[in-house]
């Protein structure tokens, strides 16, 4: 028996050592992240094939837009604005507040006044940059600890694909980013805060959900940069910049709201984002639903993405982006 067993298999010792060789290599080359461009397309066409999620309604965003620059008097606008657009945000009672823009010097007039608000709004969060060439948090802010990190991390090909959910400097501080801070302020109304739940993995668990952090060949990653800790990202849809697509937050231009022509409790307990969607300040990023000529997300949007998905995993048990395990990939 074991002899005809042993012609069969020398019959085809041809079509099974090409079948190991192919196999081998197709192996070597995935290891070697040659398929890491492929991998990343799927991913992306699968989010664009998946039907739109419902709008977020506990986020809004306040955008500076191209009107909004041209009816000022300079870019960046003065301390004396920023101050009056904090003042009439606070007046309607958000839960946290999200100033994406870096505010490191005095931009006069209004800067004492800026900088009482800033010190007298204590749901207030402003932005600091801390990978490559670093950027200061506001100095009224970062002292009460009111600032988040505002840096991406972009793959290969330029694209967002993972959420840094905070950073460790070289000084062994560890900060959290904007989106982060955001939702945890958030959550901490609803008395929900992260606990470990595997501490070897650095699993967190926050309110309903358990967040992994990303390894350096989860996915079709391949010797990934996984400083920090990061997440990979699920975005709720297309970018809010483009009035055709159905965009997943309440987005109102900064001219609106001071206008006064919005409802006066529009941003009552809600999270609320100020930041730059004028195309002409460059502040733009592929995502997912980025190809072709389809428009990038302004990193305010990126901002919302990342609170979002924070908050609905915590909250709606809204699901994670999983990878398999490294023997099943």
């Amino acid at each position: 028996m074991w002899s005809k067993q042993g012609q069969k298999i020398w019959k085809w010792r041809l079509s099974i050592i090409s079948a190991c060789s192919v196999t081998g290599l197709i192996v070597g080359l995935k290891f070697l992240g040659a398929f890491q461009l492929l991998e990343w397309a799927a991913l992306d066409s699968w989010f664009r094939l998946r039907p739109l999620e419902e709008i977020d309604s506990r986020i809004v965003i306040i955008g500076i837009t191209e009107q909004d620059i041209a009816e000022g008097t300079r870019w960046p606008f003065s301390d004396a604005h920023m101050a009056e657009l904090i003042n009439k945000v606070v007046k309607q009672n958000p839960r946290v507040i999200g100033l994406d823009l870096y505010r490191d010097f005095p931009l006069e007039p209004g800067h004492e006044d800026l900088v009482e608000v800033m010190e007298s709004t204590s749901q207030l969060i402003g932005i600091e940059k801390v990978l490559g060439a670093p950027i200061p948090p506001p100095p009224s802010l970062e002292k009460s600890n009111q600032a988040g990190i505002a840096d991406f991390v972009l793959d290969a090909d330029g694209t967002i694909r993972r959420g840094l959910i905070s950073f460790r400097t070289v000084d062994g501080q560890v900060k959290y980013c904007l989106g982060t801070k955001l939702a945890l302020s958030n959550l901490a109304a609803e008395n929900i805060s992260p606990q470990n739940d595997d501490e070897q993995s650095q699993s967190y668990k926050l309110g309903q959900s358990v967040f992994h952090r990303f390894q350096p060949n989860d996915g079709g990653y391949v010797n990934a940069d996984a400083s920090g800790y990061q997440i990979l990202l699920n975005f709720r849809g297309v970018s809010c910049t483009d009035s055709t697509l159905r965009c997943p937050f309440q987005v109102v231009s900064m001219g609106e709201f001071l206008s006064g022509q919005l409802p006066s409790d529009l941003l009552q307990d809600r999270i609320v984002l100020i930041g730059v969607t004028a195309p002409s300040l460059k502040d733009y990023f592929y995502n997912h639903y980025s190809y072709g000529e389809a428009i990038s997300v302004a990193g305010v949007e990126v901002h919302a993405h990342l609170t979002s998905q924070l908050i609905s995993a915590a909250l709606d048990s809204r699901a994670l982006i999983q990878t398999w395990p490294g023997p099943f990939e």
